[in-house]
């Protein structure tokens, strides 16, 4: 039964499986979807054709929402074959596909930019996920994915750079709305710990007055990581998930607005260091986080489960 008895929990699960294959259907013929619950409105995987290790990213082509959300690239962006997994997984459709490069933003401000357009201010809240490898050290309260309309109202996926703290090294969202509820942070775990011992464990901080004054500016977690951040208009509420987890959410005071202006994904900052990113996927609805895509490098196991499918 594929009626539209959104009641029916086995109803509402097809109907999101066959959005989730127009989506691969728009994939492969270059159609922009019609945005609805759970769809996917743009999705920047960096393997455009002629894409090479080390090659400059000229733009970054959306594999969904092109031609209207191509983006740009800026700073020295690179193409990398240092990726989460050789296949990349959609758990709703069952779908995978390879993947063989990810950005390569360790440049100053490398990033690319994608266009203001409508079809990026859906009405039943978003999903942003994606995944973020550091292998540097910002110096700052650097962002790696940013909205924003001159500063407020914006949204943001950056560093927390708070050196009192074992928070240092954390992933997070920040809000600013535009009626002024400002600095709005909802917490993600660990991407970056730099100890004396190279221990990977933040307990392990031992600088009580600069925690950015431990270790050799090197990630002891220097792997991927999938982040995701998630708006639900119903509940007012933002969301961060770190490795498929629920690490921080946060209910806006202010009033929400999508901001009125571009979406930047990469290096914000005039300094290098390794950041590296791929497989960037914003959809439209609040996705659950045995939803979002898994990364593999083993053929039998595409959904990244650690298990043979």
């Amino acid at each position: 039964d594929l009626s539209c008895d959104d009641s029916n929990p086995n109803t509402r699960f097809d109907m999101k499986v066959l959005l989730r294959f127009a989506v691969l259907l728009a994939m492969t013929t270059c159609l922009m979807p019609t945005v609805v619950l759970a769809d996917t409105i743009g999705f920047w995987r960096f393997d455009e054709e002629g894409a090479v290790d080390g090659g400059a990213v000229e733009t970054a082509i959306a594999e969904v929402g092109s031609p209207a959300l191509d983006a740009p690239a800026s700073g020295g962006l690179l193409y990398s074959n240092d990726v989460p997994g050789s296949l990349t997984q959609d758990p709703v459709s069952g779908a995978s596909w390879p993947n063989r490069f990810s950005q390569d933003a360790s440049a100053n401000n490398a990033r690319i930019t994608i266009p203001n357009e409508s079809v990026l201010n859906p009405d039943d809240g978003f999903t942003m996920e994606f995944f973020i490898k550091l292998t540097g050290e910002p110096s700052s309260w650097h962002s790696f994915i940013r909205r924003d309309q001159g500063g407020n109202p914006r949204w943001q996926i950056d560093f927390d750079h708070n050196t009192q703290n074992n928070n240092f090294g954390d992933i997070r969202s920040r809000w600013d709305t535009p009626d002024g509820d400002t600095n709005n942070v909802a917490k993600g775990e660990h991407i970056y710990i730099d100890t004396d011992g190279g221990t990977g464990i933040p307990d392990d901080y031992d600088d009580a007055a600069d925690i950015a004054n431990d270790g050799d500016g090197m990630n002891d977690l220097p792997g991927w990581h999938h982040v995701a951040l998630t708006w639900d208009p119903d509940l007012k509420q933002f969301a961060m998930f770190t490795n498929y987890e629920e690490t921080g959410r946060k209910d806006l005071a202010g009033t929400f607005a999508h901001p009125d202006g571009v979406l930047t994904i990469g290096k914000h900052a005039g300094e290098a260091y390794g950041l590296f990113i791929d497989e960037v996927r914003y959809s439209s609805g609040v996705l659950e986080p045995d939803e979002f895509l898994k990364a593999s490098d083993d053929a039998s196991d595409a959904d990244g489960d650690g298990l043979p499918d």
